[in-house]
């Protein structure tokens, strides 16, 4: 998460969740939401976390052992789907790394790259690739970073821009038929773009707290009405109708 966490007290967050002050403690003394004292005296809880759990939608009366037990289920789960995603971009070629340990610098330089070709006509088969790694293994992580690195909201319209360029650039590419190359990074491309449009729901859905952007929402809808629509499904369901309108 950010470098600079922000804290709510307890009773906002157990407001916010719809539950007890005791039941927010049960998280905290879960390890499940980090806690602080402030000068006051008063218990506050960090606000990421707090999202997190809401956005999860586990602050119900779950029974903290059947809670621990889904939680490593799922990690568990992640895990085989993680190998079994390493296999599909090994077959095809591709080794890309999970970012995990990626520095400051080489994650802005990931997304600066992507900016300046975003401007390009024509992308070389090996540049695309190496791109298709990024929109295929970047998450909502690295996203998170970059927008405290960049001080905004949707870092990830980058790299969807980049992607579907180059999707549309392939798509139309006189000898897509006929090689075999070019058609693995088709695939590889709509693998990442349906990557990023999940990511982009995410941070969509967290921004929409304080209304989306119509700015956004209006690029979207001059260049992909699938991903708009997508979007406009989720901010509906968050009670932000209003704000869907484009003039």
């Amino acid at each position: 998460m950010g470098s600079n966490p922000q804290f709510v007290t307890i009773k906002k967050a157990a407001k916010i969740l719809g539950r007890s002050v005791s039941r927010v403690q049960d998280f905290i003394d879960q390890g499940l939401m980090a806690s602080r004292t402030n000068d006051d005296g008063v218990v506050e809880v960090n606000q990421e976390h707090l999202a997190e759990i809401h956005r999860l939608n586990i602050a119900g009366e779950m029974e903290p052992g059947e809670l621990i037990r889904r939680l490593l289920f799922c990690e568990r789960k992640i895990e085989r789907l993680e190998m079994a995603l390493d296999l599909v971009m090994e077959v095809n070629g591709l080794k890309a790394s999970r970012f995990s340990s990626i520095s400051d610098s080489d994650l802005l330089n990931l997304h600066n790259n992507a900016r300046d070709s975003i401007g390009e006509d024509v992308w070389a088969e090996e540049q695309m690739g190496k791109f298709c790694e990024v929109f295929c293994k970047i998450t909502e992580v690295e996203i998170d970073r970059l927008n405290d690195l960049l001080q905004v909201d949707h870092s990830w319209q980058t790299f969807y821009q980049l992607c579907l360029a180059m999707t549309r650039y392939v798509g139309m590419h006189p000898e897509l038929e006929t090689t075999l190359n070019l058609q693995r990074i088709r695939d590889l491309l709509y693998t990442g773009r349906k990557n990023l449009a999940t990511i982009a729901v995410l941070f969509v859905e967290k921004s929409a707290q304080l209304g989306p952007s119509r700015k956004l929402l209006q690029k979207l809808a001059a260049t992909d009405i699938d991903l708009f629509d997508h979007l406009a499904k989720q901010l509906k369901q968050t009670g932000h109708a209003g704000h869907l309108q484009i003039r």
